[in-house]
């Protein structure tokens, strides 16, 4: 994974300029840098600048935290805000995440900004308390910023085309959180579906047996694609199309996704249907056949037939 940010524009009265800058320039300097050192190199350039005040009956930490929620709801200033945060406590994890999230499109600069933010969220724990509470990590204190940490930095690898990379954050996030707060698991699922990871894939519906329109639709297209036309897959297929109907119409009926709207978005809703088609179409591109088998399977759950029969180029 790249961890070289582009070179910013610099405003010299622009705190959060100036940070991006000194960031671009010590890894400019050493691309190999040690996470460890980096954030003490940090550490330095934020505190040419002078913290905020304190605040009667907030420790640092909890300031810093305070902080973090003001710049999520800040309009222009929320990336100044979080700097000021990491002057207060430098292992405000939540606050690098702020920046990584902020860095949007750039999933090199954020990348690098997640990566700080796991460290952080990492020293703040402890590594005993990590192991100890590996599976239900999300509900211990400071435990969801070490996983919203890891997630960002799985999505900015996902971004950059990093997809191995990726699937390891997501699957540490699985480990430590085994009831998965946050979904990655939909991530890791996508990318072992269309990179044919048979495996992965089985190791999902193993482990998590939901009930949503893009799993029930992906696990009848696994069947598919690791069976063929067979009994199973029809069935697992029959199971789909009884959940959320609609996806097939979307996917290869030749209805026009929704533009939104104040429409249904509960279970079995078109507004779902058309949700799990946007997530499912890549598959019929990686499937040999699987769009004349949906359609085949939409027609016979239309007409009502109980034989249907597909044929393959």
């Amino acid at each position: 994974m790249p961890r070289k940010p582009p070179p910013p524009e610099f405003d010299p009265n622009d705190p959060v300029a100036e940070f991006v800058l000194a960031l671009a320039e010590l890894l400019t300097a050493n691309e190999k840098i040690d996470p460890g050192e980096l954030k003490r190199s940090l550490e330095s350039v934020l505190a040419k600048r002078p913290a905020p005040p304190c605040q009667a009956g907030l420790s640092p930490a909890e300031q810093a935290r305070a902080l973090v929620e003001s710049a999520t709801d800040a309009a222009e200033n929320g990336a100044a805000l979080a700097l000021d945060a990491l002057r207060l406590d430098p292992n405000c994890a939540d606050a690098y995440t702020f920046l990584g999230d902020d860095a949007g499109a750039e999933s090199e600069l954020a990348f690098v900004l997640f990566s700080l933010a796991i460290l952080a969220a990492s020293e703040s724990l402890g590594e005993e308390a990590v192991e100890r509470h590996a599976g239900r990590l999300f509900e211990v204190p400071g435990g969801e910023s070490l996983i919203r940490a890891l997630e960002g930095a799985g999505y900015a690898a996902l971004a950059a085309g990093a997809l191995p990379q990726a699937v390891s954050f997501f699957g540490e996030i699985l480990e430590l959180d085994l009831e998965d707060h946050l979904g990655v698991r939909y991530a890791i699922l996508s990318i072992a579906m269309s990179e044919g990871d048979g495996d992965l894939v089985e190791s999902l519906f193993k482990a998590y047996d939901d009930d949503d329109a893009v799993w029930r639709f992906s696990q009848a297209a696994h069947e598919f694609r690791t069976h063929g036309d067979r009994p199973r897959s029809r069935a697992a297929l029959r199971k789909a199309i009884d959940r959320n109907a609609h996806v097939l119409d979307y996917l290869v009926g030749g209805y026009p996704l929704p533009d939104g709207g104040d429409e249904d978005e509960g279970p079995a809703s078109e507004v779902e249907g058309a949700a799990a088609a946007l997530d499912l179409f890549v598959l019929l591109e990686r499937i040999r056949g699987l769009d004349t088998w949906f359609a085949a399977g939409r027609e016979a759950a239309r007409t009502g037939r109980r034989q249907w029969f597909i044929f393959l180029d």
